[in-house]
């Protein structure tokens, strides 16, 4: 529903796409491209949860009725939320340090029912290495939820600046030190420094796989 709703909005408010994207950039100092609102409206993609919230903003709609309401002219109608999906982009790469556009650029995706998401925005990952097996075994799927606030023994994505790549580990503080573990422990601790240039960007809140 939120594809055809915004698509109504935008056009009962006589805006191309373009005037959208600028006037919720100059609006809420967002960086919404032309081509990410064609990809919503069209349902190849949905957005992060914040952004919802903005356009529902801007558009004085409810964050409900953007989501779910069948026709966006009339009272709301609610349809379940069981009924309302996000199709969240499975991310192995984060090219140029920029979470935004690889999530805008993702190819690839994977649905999860929209009562099943707390407030925040979130992405997918998939785990190809054994490196946290017994916990997650290879090629399962981690939903990430975006921070960068952990605790030590948290299950977190840590992107490595250098070559680009998401690594699913366990978190650690010693001192200074940020350090990520491995529940297999044959793989060596990773220390965040210059040799292993990196930042934690979220937080591992579900796993699931196919059997």
């Amino acid at each position: 529903m939120f594809g055809k709703n915004l698509k109504t909005l935008r056009l009962n408010h006589h805006y191309s796409i373009e005037t959208l994207a600028q006037k919720l950039n100059d609006h809420y100092h967002t960086h919404i491209s032309k081509s990410m609102i064609s990809r919503w409206e069209q349902g190849q993609v949905s957005p992060q949860i914040s952004y919802v919230r903005l356009i529902a903003d801007y558009f004085s709609v409810t964050f409900d009725e953007l989501i779910y309401s069948k026709n966006i002219n009339h009272p709301f109608e609610s349809a379940t939320a069981m009924e309302a999906t996000y199709h969240l982009p499975v991310l192995q790469k984060i090219a140029e340090n920029n979470l935004a556009l690889a999530k805008a650029n993702a190819n690839d995706f994977n649905s999860i029912l929209a009562e099943d998401l707390a407030e925040g925005d979130f992405f997918y990952t998939k785990v190809t290495d054994d490196a946290m097996v017994p916990t997650i075994m290879p090629n399962a799927l981690a939903l990430i939820k975006e921070t960068t606030s952990v605790i030590d023994g948290e299950l977190i994505v840590a992107l490595n600046t250098d070559n680009n790549q998401l690594y699913v580990r366990r978190f650690f503080q010693e001192g200074n030190n940020l350090m990520l573990t491995a529940d297999n422990h044959t793989y060596q601790p990773i220390l965040l420094n210059s040799t292993w240039p990196g930042k934690i960007i979220g937080r591992v809140i579900r796993v699931t796989f196919d059997l």
